[in-house]
């Protein structure tokens, strides 16, 4: 039996990391008193909210992106590599959850009907995924090829791996985001802006965009957001994969 449909999964996270470069939390930006980062330069607004994101524990990333007429819509917590939550994307529905080295899906059969469906399998195979994995969790290693960049999703360090080149990012006038005050840092060739925090610790508050992936991701519950246990009971991707050869 073949089952490729991962490969949809893996598209969507490379996507999402791809998007939320330098990107952090909100939780602690409450405060009234300036935390003095509207005065500076871009290139230093971006170091301290990579700093800032460095520092976290948790943080809840939640939104929509919508690109090439897919929508992806998230509610996840992020961890130092633990995490877990909910992802619809083009209507199917995932909960994950990242352990290391494991990681956990569970779907319905729905989901993992359409999934096999637009991998081309043939019916039988189409039926036998959606009763296997439909509304059961699925356990695979995090160091999987296909599985790798949906995993950092849940790494709060990895946002900082791919910061942008800062050469077409603009600094505007101090606004507000999601109630909080912030500072935008627009970036002209991505036509996107992320959101630093203007007081308390700098951390993002958030990104929109109105490019080739348009929508807002919002950042909150920083080093508050509770990251779950991993399911008890789950079947084996690999030990599936071996018996069906």
């Amino acid at each position: 039996m073949r089952v490729q449909w991962k490969r949809t999964l893996a598209t969507v996270a490379v996507a999402l990391v791809a998007h939320l470069s330098f990107d952090a939390g909100t939780a602690g930006a409450r405060s009234t008193s300036g935390n003095g980062e509207a005065s500076k330069d871009v290139a230093t607004i971006v170091a301290d909210a990579e700093a800032a994101t460095a520092s976290a524990s948790t943080v809840r990333i939640s939104g929509t992106i919508d690109e090439d007429g897919n929508r992806t819509s998230l509610n996840i917590v992020s961890s130092d590599g633990s995490g877990a939550g909910v992802m619809f994307q083009a209507g199917k529905r995932f909960q994950l959850v990242v352990h290391p080295p494991d990681l956990y899906l569970k779907a319905p059969a729905s989901t993992w009907r359409a999934l096999s469906e637009g991998q081309g399998e043939d019916a039988s195979t189409v039926n036998a995924v959606a009763q296997l994995f439909g509304g059961k969790w699925v356990r695979m290693s995090t160091a999987n090829e296909e599985f790798g960049s949906l995993a950092k999703l849940f790494d709060i360090s990895t946002f900082n791996d791919d910061s942008d080149d800062l050469s077409s990012v603009r600094k505007l006038p101090v606004t507000t985001f999601h109630g909080a005050r912030a500072i935008p840092l627009h970036n002209d060739a991505k036509q996107s802006t992320v959101y630093v925090a203007a007081t308390g610790k700098p951390y993002v508050l958030g990104v929109t965009s109105n490019g080739t992936s348009a929508g807002s991701i919002v950042f909150s519950e920083y080093d508050t957001a509770k990251v779950p246990p991993a399911p008890k009971h789950s079947i084996d991707l690999s030990s599936f994969q071996q018996s069906a050869g």
